[in-house]
């Protein structure tokens, strides 16, 4: 055991798991039992891996990665080394066991069609893609935010081929058919709102962000949005379509003292929201800002799901 290299040797059968496209996540428990969420369905118990090779394949990612896990530090935040995937890891004493969350990297890009099989909301999306709208993606964990976030791309290469994007993230999840397409990551020392303000400078038609989770960023976007450089993408983790703007505005609290309304408002044009779906992501409703001389802006319902 302890002089495999390989994925296969370490995880044995558990490597065939993470090789299945329907995997999203693999998940193992400080006492060995694993669990196997796959797409359109809850976690489900897959069997036992042994305390051994949990550890070992914890380690070794960390070595194989530069990183190194130590009783000092003992969580390992990287990718399975050679894939894409991306590792959650903890070593004792922080918990009893070695334990650790994989979340598989999808091989496959959903067309906007595939991802909204209903044409009116799929409609106003690509209508709202085409006007250059400001859109924001909410959702809770595993409704596919960035599914959908990809299919909006793979529209607008189709639509807008000539599109100068940047994207920034602090992992590599979207996936940009675009040519002219420059990919922007965090690191330990560089952070989100610091490469937005470097986007900001190169000269791009849109800018995408993973996901927002900081009042400085979120403002930042905004102030981008609001001074010519619209048709953005951004994703953001909430669990109800009424809980968005009360998030929205929880962030922006983080940087400002005044009431963030407005500004929020002003700039952003769309909020899709979605929850897990079976074979899709599926869209619950969309919200449209309507903006009228003398009125304050706020956001309308276009679209629910019946």
């Amino acid at each position: 055991m302890n002089g495999a290299t390989s994925l296969p040797q370490i995880l044995g059968s558990l490597s065939d798991v993470l090789s299945e496209s329907a995997v999203v996540e693999i998940s193992a428990n400080p006492c060995g039992t694993v669990y196997v969420e796959r797409f359109g369905a809850d976690p489900a118990r897959w069997g036992q891996l042994d305390r051994h090779r949990a550890e070992h394949f914890i380690r070794w990612c960390a070595t194989m990665t530069g990183t190194g896990v130590t009783t000092d530090v003992p969580i390992f935040s990287g990718r399975i080394p050679g894939t894409p995937h991306r590792v959650e890891a903890l070593l004792p004493p922080v918990v009893d066991g070695p334990c650790f969350s994989i979340r598989r990297h999808s091989d496959q890009v959903f067309t906007l069609e595939e991802c909204i099989p209903d044409r009116e909301p799929r409609d106003m999306i690509e209508a709202a893609i085409a006007d250059k709208a400001n859109i924001l993606i909410a959702g809770a964990t595993g409704s596919g935010k960035t599914t959908l976030l990809n299919g909006c791309l793979r529209h607008l290469a189709s639509t807008q081929p000539q599109t100068r994007l940047i994207t920034i993230e602090d992992t590599a999840e979207i996936r940009s058919p675009l040519a002219n397409t420059v990919a922007l990551m965090t690191s330990d020392t560089i952070s989100m709102d610091r490469l937005l303000v470097s986007a900001l400078r190169q000269a791009p038609d849109r800018i995408v962000v993973g996901e927002v989770r900081e009042g400085k960023v979120l403002m930042t976007l905004v102030k981008a949005w609001n001074t010519g450089h619209p048709g953005g993408f951004v994703t953001l983790h909430a669990n109800s379509a009424p809980e968005v703007m009360p998030r929205l505005q929880l962030l922006a609290s983080e940087v400002l003292t005044t009431d963030p309304v407005p500004i929020l408002l002003q700039a952003t044009d769309m909020i899709v929201f979605l929850k897990r779906g079976h074979a899709h992501p599926e869209l619950t409703s969309i919200h449209m800002a309507q903006r009228q001389p003398g009125h304050p802006p706020k956001m309308e319902i276009a679209y629910v799901k019946s």
